[in-house]
């Protein structure tokens, strides 16, 4: 109930209360405080503006709240609420946003593209033919970064999430605002102040009076109050639980992509080695031939180019640790140093059925509890605005009224009284925020169908994505692998008896290239997709 309407309740009830000079002694008093009372609230609405969120106000970062009633399709009718509204959080971003840039599309500069590049296999004889392909996805230091520090770091040390993990204290202390009782009112007045003196001739009294107005909330405002509140807190719960969601699947993102460009120096790198062998066999000759002379200067072309993509590919893991390092608020020295300690080929344990990881998107995933919970709000704020209905009742108590008529020569004399007054809700019975709050419950409801909906459709498209990739990379590993692998075998083994040139041999590698640089994605996105899918379920399920 506002302040303006407790107030006029009172004024109304004193004018037809016990005795009228009471209520003379209440109405100037009560208009002081009305007053007071419009000053508050216009200085409450400063704190908004249609810039949207003031700086340094108590609103929520969360753009979208669940079961809340503040969708504005041209503006709000004013409410009455006694709890302070956060604004509506959109739907948050999930695995299937738009990734970040990898670090294989920032710009090029001068080197090539390293896909350009002969990408040798591992030489010597491999009973895993993956191994061949795998062989530049190096586990890191053992002191280095692994995926679960990285995460544990991110939830302790991020901005963004610290921000938002301190809208839960801030919901604790509306649960106190929500469950305070209103202040009993004490009032003292005199009246009837002549100007001048009374005298026998000139007879009078001079009152002096207090009172005490004690609210009653009979209505259960309070209770109800306090039951939105922590259904309030309970959102929130769920919503920073979505944020840590979302901010470890950019976290998912961001390290893989630095594993990714680290294996692309080492395929780099070794490249390099490559020609710098040929390079060598073909200096060592004593008189070598114009042709011989060629082929020398063509490889020595390759060699520049090949060290140019090495360095373009050293810039590439830089960035991509700096992107890295930003999301874990590392200072700039220690993501210069960064190291990390993983693998992008890691054992993939056969994912539960898929009516099992829906069933657990359903139960946990943290945005479709938020929304289920919004529904439950909802509910609670019906009933608060249904609260609102009445007004609360006061009662009234005056210990003392004092009729002073010494100056009249007559005996004072000094009175009490007591009452209780109620407004009558002839008209204003909240019609419309009951009405509104209660279709806010459907529409709380419809939200969480579509976002129940929602996950389950990201959980099937991560399923089905993680099953394509584990089906291309079983095909590989079967059948062409092991083709790639006697392909260079048999190129290497006639370099080696003179029976192909070095050009020759550079061509046969070139041609495996883009084979090659296939499986590798296959082995990357199989990786993603593993990641994918425990960001759609909202669990850890998969390494």
């Amino acid at each position: 109930m506002s302040g303006r309407s407790v107030w006029i309740a009172i004024v109304v009830a004193c004018a037809a209360g016990f005795r009228a000079e009471v209520a003379r002694a209440q109405v100037s008093l009560s208009d002081d405080i009305i007053a007071a009372a419009q000053a508050k609230n216009e200085t409450e609405k400063r704190h908004h503006s249609s810039l949207g969120r003031s700086l340094g106000t108590a609103e929520s970062p969360y753009r979208r709240k669940p079961g809340s009633t503040d969708i504005n399709l041209g503006g709000a009718p004013p409410r009455r609420a006694v709890l302070p509204r956060l604004a509506r959080l959109r739907t948050s971003t999930s695995a299937f946003s738009p990734p970040p840039q990898e670090p294989g599309r920032y710009e090029q500069g001068v080197a090539p593209s390293i896909e350009r590049l002969p990408l040798p296999l591992r030489r010597g004889a491999s009973n895993n033919p993956a191994e061949d392909l795998a062989a530049y996805d190096e586990e890191g230091p053992p002191d280095g970064l692994t995926l679960d520090a990285s995460i544990r770091r991110l939830i302790d040390v991020n901005r963004d999430l610290r921000v938002k993990a301190l809208e839960l204290p801030q919901a604790e202390a509306d649960i106190l605002t929500a469950g305070l009782r209103e202040n009993p009112l004490v009032f003292y007045g005199t009246d009837d102040i002549a100007y001048g003196s009374y005298s026998p001739a000139r007879s009078g009294e001079v009152e002096h009076g207090i009172s005490l107005v004690l609210p009653i909330d009979y209505t259960g405002k309070r209770r109800r109050r306090v039951e939105l509140a922590k259904k309030e807190q309970c959102v929130l719960r769920a919503q920073y639980q979505d944020a840590v969601r979302v901010a470890i699947d950019g976290l998912y993102t961001a390290y893989v992509d630095a594993l990714v460009a680290r294996q692309a120096i080492r395929a780099a790198e070794d490249s390099l080695r490559l020609i710098d062998e040929l390079l060598k066999a073909h200096a060592a000759v004593a008189s070598p031939t114009e042709k011989e002379r060629e082929e020398l200067d063509d490889l020595t072309v390759e060699r520049d180019v090949t060290e140019m993509a090495v360095e373009d590919t050293y810039e590439r893991y830089g960035k991509a640790r700096q992107q890295l390092a930003d999301l874990l608020e590392l200072a700039p020295e220690e993501a210069e140093s960064l190291e990390l300690r993983g693998k992008i080929l890691v054992p993939s344990p056969k994912p539960p059925p898929l009516d099992e990881l829906i069933a657990m998107a359903k139960e946990r995933r943290p945005d479709v509890v938020a929304h289920r919970i919004g529904v439950d709000r909802a509910r609670a704020e019906w009933s608060q605005e249904k609260s609102e209905r009445l007004s609360d009742a006061y009662f009234l108590y005056s210990p003392m009224n004092y009729l002073d008529r010494s100056q009249s020569q007559e005996r004072s004399v000094n009175t009490w009284g007591a009452g209780v007054f109620v407004s009558v809700p002839l008209f204003n019975r909240n019609q419309g925020n009951v009405r509104r709050a209660e279709i806010n419950v459907i529409q709380s409801q419809i939200e969480a169908d579509v976002a129940e909906d929602r996950a389950v459709g990201e959980v099937r498209h991560a399923y089905k994505d993680l099953e394509h990739s584990l089906g291309d990379l079983e095909r590989f590993e079967k059948a062409t692998l092991p083709a790639i692998r006697r392909k260079r075998d048999r190129a290497q083994r006639r370099l080696n008896s003179g029976e192909i040139h070095p050009e020759d041999f550079l061509k046969v590698e070139r041609e495996t290239t883009s084979l090659v640089r296939f499986y590798r994605d296959t082995l990357t996105r199989k990786r993603r997709n593993m990641l994918k899918l425990n960001t759609a379920v909202g669990l850890r399920i998969l390494p």
